[in-house]
């Protein structure tokens, strides 16, 4: 099978799952407010949505699992919505110099691992597998929203620090 024919199957595949997706993330969203926030009442921070997002997804898309393939995707989604709320957050308060770091090709970056030859975002699909293999318990969904959430809070602290590096780097060659 062809790239855009696997990319037009998931897309399809999306769209007809996107209403099971959507009220999985609906009822995570409401049980990690209703759980863990102080006022249940106010939206959750960009970090929690992407992550209820990712948990969402993992529930409800019917696909085969093989070699991580689901938790990857999760990744990237949770990836892809964490970079549209930094850019719609970064353009509300003028923080162009953000918006630019992450619109490089590489866009967000995963740290580097220490004591593992594997590249972060393989070690984050594997742990969340894991995550996801020991139970279906829902407190362990809402607790896996809140560690995916930590995770993405951290991915993006991290370029954040990138950029600063970069731009430090670039003001002391002028």
């Amino acid at each position: 099978m062809s790239y855009f024919e696997a990319s037009s199957k998931f897309c399809a595949e999306l769209r007809r799952n996107k209403r099971l997706i959507c009220d999985a993330y609906s009822a995570v969203n409401t049980s990690v407010k209703n759980a863990y926030m102080r006022d249940p009442k106010q939206p959750l921070d960009r970090h929690k949505c992407a992550a209820c997002f990712m948990v969402a997804f993992l529930e409800k898309f019917p696909i085969p699992e093989t070699k991580l393939n689901k938790e990857r995707i999760a990744i990237s989604i949770g990836m892809l919505l964490l970079k549209i709320f930094i850019y719609q957050k970064c353009v509300e308060i003028a923080d162009l110099t953000f918006i630019d770091f992450i619109e490089k090709e590489d866009g967000l970056r995963f740290p580097m691992c220490n004591c593992d030859a594997e590249p972060y975002e393989d070690n984050w699909a594997l742990g969340i597998h894991y995550d996801r293999d020991k139970t279906n318990n829902t407190n362990v969904k809402m607790l896996s929203a809140l560690s995916l959430s930590n995770i993405l809070f951290l991915i993006e602290q991290h370029n954040r620090q990138l950029m600063k590096i970069e731009n430090l780097e670039r003001e002391n060659k002028i």
